[in-house]
């Protein structure tokens, strides 16, 4: 039950990489939009298993419904047309700009950065605050962000994989005790047909 892991083990958990790395994968939390009103653009964006991380421009000329997308030095690295993925080919990007997008005129520029889910997840933990509760099982979890909404979601979605990760640890953790109780059972009915 209870005992086959201590309270640290149980902190440890949260804190630890197999959480926070499934949380930034989920929220694709390594794309960083410079302004927040930005965010939509990027709904369902994803990455390939090799992708170019860095710091990003994509300009959408909302006129001839065509999009560019530079390195922050300006040079450009890929263009097409509403209907084409963005950044596919050459840099590993899953995306695809909604429609609205290119409705009006003018030519936005959105800036934003790709890191490393690692990077990312390395960010969160450092970012996640815990505190047991005296006298409780219960761990405090606070998280800062400028966006009320994500820090909300951040952390319902810690949780979730918080969960799913302990019911798994106790599994493992009550497996490892059968084998080591059934490991002394042989032993001892061994010790048992020896001592008759």
């Amino acid at each position: 039950g209870v005992g086959l892991l201590s309270a640290d083990d149980w902190v440890a958990l949260l804190r630890s990489f197999r959480i926070a790395d499934a949380v930034v994968r989920k929220l694709a939390l390594y794309l960083q939009p410079e302004k927040a009103g930005d965010a939509w653009l990027f709904k369902g964006f994803g990455l390939a298993e090799y992708y170019a991380p860095g710091r990003y421009e994509l300009r959408i000329d909302k006129d001839n419904k065509r999009w560019t997308l530079l390195l922050q030095n300006g040079a450009p690295v890929d263009s097409g047309a509403a209907a084409d993925s963005v950044g596919t080919k050459r840099l590993g990007f899953k995306w695809l700009l909604p429609p609205a997008a290119f409705i009006g005129t003018g030519v936005p520029k959105v800036k934003f950065i790709v890191s490393t889910p690692r990077e990312a997840a390395n960010s969160l933990v450092a970012r996640l605050g815990t505190k047991k509760l005296p006298e409780s099982n219960f761990v405090q979890r606070t998280l800062q962000d400028r966006d009320g909404k994500m820090a909300a979601d951040i952390v319902n979605t810690w949780t979730q994989e918080y969960v799913d990760g302990a019911a798994e640890l106790k599994k493992l953790k009550l497996d490892e005790l059968a084998k080591t109780l059934e490991g002394q059972l042989q032993t001892q009915k061994a010790a048992l047909e020896a001592a008759e």
